[in-house]
């Protein structure tokens, strides 16, 4: 069986990623797709502007065969490690060929070179990036610049200074080198498909045809003659369900969970941050300082962001607090090897074969009952193993989600216990 991973946030599912769903069935005449899907909480430190459950309707209403929660843990990560937790999940399936990504770049040259750079850490790399991080650069900018230097130094390189300069500066291409570094690392045999992005760039708002996700989530909510543009911009059947949410349920934006937030920042106050994922003693101290300042999350991350702490890293620190997600989860998680379990979220009907085949191959349990899950993780971990810590960082952060989503609404909603498989 060919079997096509795809790793997404859906955030919402538009035609840009049905265009990279029908070009995957084109391109490699794959029988299965599968999806690594971030649960209620994305890559950039923010709520997902729908829920998880909805995003897995559009997956598979509009191509998707399987959808997989990749864990709170690395969903709300720094690219590296959402990357790395992605592929690891790929992987744990047990039958996966090949994995798509879309890029900026139609050469996977410089990508892989600079895979290479990253995964082996050259010295000169090395010393470089720690130069431009004294500099007060921050680590994206660091190691983008760091790369550079590298490949000026090598004469012989096939990918120039200004080939890779545009790898390094986008961001569906980082996450491509990522995705790259970690199929190399592992010496998995999961093969690399891109397939180059069409339509609006991943900062550009505009209403279009091929409109980016973030385009479409600002019209979702900030603007009602914006919101009546949408359908064109989604696949009719993802538009459909988001259609059907929306008339339920509020589309939550970063702000959403800003008193929250406060809140959990007060009581973790007399400690301070440094605990917390992504965080260090500088930028705790400097958060402790400016509590007061304190209106919304945006605009406190607004207030603190610096040219060696972004906005996106913010985000995911004060979702970390929020999350209560410690650098010790890392270190864990990592031990784990990423993904302990497979937290099936929805399939297909059609797809039964290849699910009965990843029964029988994947190495780690796979969770499809919530009520079910703590028993069949003893059968494969120790009690007070880490895999228990991470579904239990899942469950909370759904609860959390739902808890605005019914306050917001005034209308109950279904926690993790009782929503039930999605199935098409």
């Amino acid at each position: 069986m060919n079997v096509t991973g795809i790793i997404a946030e859906y955030n919402p599912f538009h035609n840009g990623h049905f265009y990279q769903i029908e070009k995957i069935k084109q391109e490699t005449g794959t029988d299965c797709i599968a999806i690594v899907l971030s649960g209620d909480f994305v890559q950039r430190g923010a709520p997902a502007v729908v829920d998880k459950y909805a995003r897995t309707r559009m997956a598979l209403a509009c191509g998707a065969d399987l959808v997989f929660e990749l864990p709170v843990l690395w969903a709300s990560a720094s690219a590296e490690y959402f990357a790395a937790a992605g592929i690891a999940l790929l992987d744990k399936l047990g039958i996966v060929n090949t994995v798509c990504f879309g890029t900026e770049c139609r050469d996977i040259a410089p990508l892989s070179q600079a895979a290479d750079i990253l995964l082996t850490q050259p010295a000169i790399y090395r010393q470089t990036l720690n130069e431009n991080l004294k500099k007060g650069f921050s680590f994206p900018a660091a190691r983008a610049g760091a790369v550079l230097e590298y490949v000026s130094a090598q004469g012989a390189c096939h990918t120039s200074p200004g080939e890779l300069a545009a790898v390094l500066t986008t961001p569906n291409n980082i996450l491509a080198v990522e995705y790259l570094k970690e199929l190399k690392r592992r010496n998995s045999a999961i093969l690399p498909h891109p397939i180059l992005r069409r339509g609006a760039g991943y900062h550009d708002t505009a209403i279009k045809t091929l409109s980016s996700a973030g385009g479409i989530r600002k019209a979702l909510l900030f603007g009602k003659k914006e919101q009546k543009k949408i359908a064109s911009a989604m696949p009719a059947p993802a538009y459909s369900i988001l259609s059907r949410y929306m008339k339920k349920y509020p589309t939550l934006s970063e702000d959403a969970f800003s008193s929250v937030v406060k809140y959990k920042l007060l009581c973790a106050a007399p400690t301070g941050y440094e605990e917390f994922a992504d965080c260090n003693k500088p930028l705790s101290n400097r958060i402790l300082k400016s509590l007061n300042e304190y209106t919304t999350l945006s605009n406190f991350c607004r207030a603190l962001k610096s040219r060696e702490v972004t906005y996106n890293r913010l985000m995911r620190i004060f979702t970390h607090i929020l999350l209560d997600i410690k650098k010790d989860d890392y270190v864990l998680g990592r031990q784990l090897d990423y993904i302990p379990y497979l937290r099936l979220l929805g399939f297909r009907k059609s797809a039964a074969l290849a699910l009965h085949e990843l029964k029988l191959k994947s190495p780690v349990p796979i969770l499809t009952k919530m009520a079910d899950a703590d028993a069949v993780l003893k059968k494969y971990y120790p009690a007070a193993s880490f895999a228990h810590r991470m579904l239990s960082l899942d469950l909370f952060a759904a609860d959390i989600y739902a808890s605005v989503i019914a306050a917001l609404s005034e209308t109950p909603v279904k926690n993790e216990y009782n929503q039930g498989l999605v199935l098409k």
